[in-house]
């Protein structure tokens, strides 16, 4: 087996792991809540779009239980970011392999980005937890925003690059790439505060992580030759 095989094979098996997860995070995470703010239906969306210590509290409306479950999502979540991180740079860095295009280090550098934003989010969900559980410091809630912000777009251009790369194979990867194309608007629309946006930009991108999987899963036995001009 090559490399770029085993690369695509784990690349498969982390889509895998991701999809676990997030199965498992609806256990911590609540699918609803009657109390989101007005345009959100996803609670851990309008919690990480949050913007002030009353409003987290008027999403958990006095729910201690449900605030601790969703910091326990918070620690699982680190698991999560680990697999979704590693299931976007290994196709990036096998296309990188085999085209040598820019625009694959491109992706492998923003997914591992994107990564990095969600632990640092983490810490400031983490924090926002304590603070109404506890009565501790409340996060900075910029900080909070940017981390968030800089995740989405990461994920967008590392799945953008991605994208630009399966458009040379088969019919599921061009159709990947312009799922990929569409959520780049998308997650810059939601990154202004839009809840629709925000609950389209989530939707979006598990469409195309599914894709994705897919695809990997196609291609577990390595990539086929195409015929495809480079260019720079």
């Amino acid at each position: 087996m090559d490399r770029s095989t085993k690369g695509l094979r784990i690349a498969a098996g982390c889509g895998l792991l991701t999809l676990l997860i997030s199965v498992v995070l609806t256990f911590f995470y609540p699918l609803a809540l009657d109390t989101l703010p007005a345009g959100f239906f996803t609670p851990i969306l309008a919690l990480e779009f949050t913007t002030s210590l009353n409003d987290a509290r008027d999403i958990f409306a006095g729910d201690r239980t449900l605030i601790a479950q969703m910091q326990r999502g918070h620690w699982l979540d680190m698991l999560f970011l680990l697999a979704y991180g590693t299931f976007l740079i290994l196709p990036n860095a096998v296309l990188w392999q085999r085209h040598r295009h820019w625009s694959s280090l491109a992706g492998m550098v923003t997914a591992a980005v994107a990564a990095l934003a969600d632990v640092l989010e983490n810490t400031k969900l983490l924090q926002l937890g304590d603070a109404l559980l506890k009565g501790e410091p409340a996060p900075d809630f910029v900080l909070l925003r940017l981390y968030v912000g800089i995740k989405f777009l990461a994920i967008s251009i590392a799945m953008l690059c991605l994208g630009r790369s399966l458009f040379r194979y088969d019919t599921l990867g061009k159709l990947f790439a312009a799922v990929s194309l569409v959520l780049v608007p998308v997650t810059m629309l939601a990154l202004d505060g839009n809840p629709a946006m925000i609950e389209a930009m989530g939707l979006v991108t598990a469409v195309g992580w599914l894709m994705l999987l897919v695809w990997l899963l196609r291609m577990r036995n390595g990539l086929p030759v195409v015929a495809v001009a480079e260019s720079s």
